[in-house]
């Protein structure tokens, strides 16, 4: 779903969930005023869907969430193509209840969605069932801090900062979660960034923080004209994956 999802609902992962069903009718959103979750609302470790909540766009409680919800969201709200808006939408079908609901928390499960080398989580400890959905900021920080002019947040940024992410990790990510790591950052760039000359996905630096640390929309956010497709993301991702493919074989920054 966008960090996990998380914005994942990732792409990578939608390919395991069970078969598409139809987004629903065109929809229009608009956001209500920034409120932070309180102690009774469902968040997830995905900095994407906990701003959707945070805004009023899915419920503010993070509860009783549907597959068509969030098909309509993507597709209407971020201007996703149809195919791919229900696409990220199916990794919802690994948490439904039997009344085809989940709550935003229930993502949480470690090794399903959620995983460790997490941009803006910590890992979640050996034997635990549930990962965190609380930001560590300072990681958050560090994280926009990989700006390489200061200015943007690109797909060779988030490449620098999964090579270090993953360097770190003691037990290396299974071939599923690696394709969900990879996935996540240029999933939330295409649902909140903009397309640059080269045709892939970024971010402003403030608009990146407001997203993954601070959980709420970016300034004057306005849905991005251009329809967004698996192409374009996958160039997006491309280019995460080469940045860090060129560090690996280096061995170093």
């Amino acid at each position: 779903m966008f960090a996990a999802l998380s914005f994942a609902l990732t792409l990578a992962l939608s390919v395991v969930s069970a078969s598409p069903s139809k987004s629903t009718s065109p929809k229009h959103y608009v956001p209500k005023a920034w409120r932070a979750p309180t102690a009774s609302d469902s968040r997830s470790p995905c900095p994407g869907l906990n701003t959707l909540a945070n805004h009023d766009i899915l419920p503010r409680s993070g509860r009783n969430i549907t597959h068509s919800m969030l098909a309509s969201i993507f597709e209407n709200f971020f201007n996703f193509q149809e195919p791919l808006a229900i696409g990220v939408a199916n990794a919802s079908n690994l948490f439904l209840r039997a009344d085809g609901t989940f709550d935003l928390h229930d993502t949480t499960v470690h090794g399903v969605i959620e995983h460790d080398a997490s941009y803006v989580h910590d890992d979640t400890p050996a034997g635990e069932k549930f990962g965190t959905a609380e930001t560590n900021m300072t990681k958050a920080e560090l994280l926009v801090g990989l700006s390489a002019d200061g200015v943007l947040m690109t797909a060779k940024d988030l490449g620098v900062a999964r090579y270090l992410l993953e360097r770190a990790l003691v037990t290396p990510l299974d071939a599923l979660h690696q394709m969900a790591a990879n996935g996540e950052g240029p999933l939330a760039m295409s649902a909140f960034g903009f397309t640059q000359k080269d045709g892939t996905k970024a971010m402003k630096v403030d608009d990146f923080r407001n997203v993954f640390k601070y959980n709420r929309l970016p300034n004057g956010f306005k849905t991005y004209p251009e329809q967004v497709t698996g192409a374009i993301m996958n160039k997006t991702i491309a280019q995460l994956v080469a940045r860090k493919e060129e560090l690996i074989a280096f061995g170093q920054l």
